[in-house]
């Protein structure tokens, strides 16, 4: 069986058009997966960070409140002896109800600190 030519050539031109339309697809496919994975690594960055914002945010909200405290409890030698336990209580019980969001506040002293009584504050 004879086959012309032409249809030899066109059979070829068939052939390596699939094969470069192929090639075409798998090079673009290789590139578009390694344009995705970095998109996705930075959609994924960023949505951590702005978490990261979020919490530091948050976090930044109440940190006045520990800074006051902390002042606070730095300065309890001027406040006089008999009155440290109920003044630090109800200024630790005033910050604790003025944000809502807060469950509690506390501090941990050395034992008899604040005024040398300790057992008598036990209940």
């Amino acid at each position: 069986m004879k086959v012309k030519i032409g249809l030899k050539l066109t059979l070829i031109m068939v052939i390596l058009g699939l094969f470069s339309s192929n090639t075409v697809g798998i090079v673009l496919f290789l590139r578009s997966r390694v344009d995705i994975t970095d998109l996705a690594y930075k959609y994924a960055q960023n949505l951590g960070e702005k978490g990261a914002d979020n919490v530091k945010a948050y976090l930044d909200e109440y940190w006045s409140s520990v800074e006051t405290i902390s002042e606070m409890i730095g300065q309890y030698n001027g406040i006089i002896l008999s009155n440290r336990r109920n003044y630090l209580n109800v200024t630790l019980r005033g910050l604790t109800e003025s944000k809502p969001d807060v469950i509690g506040i506390w501090c941990v002293w050395e034992p008899d600190v604040l005024e040398g009584n300790d057992q008598a504050n036990l209940s």
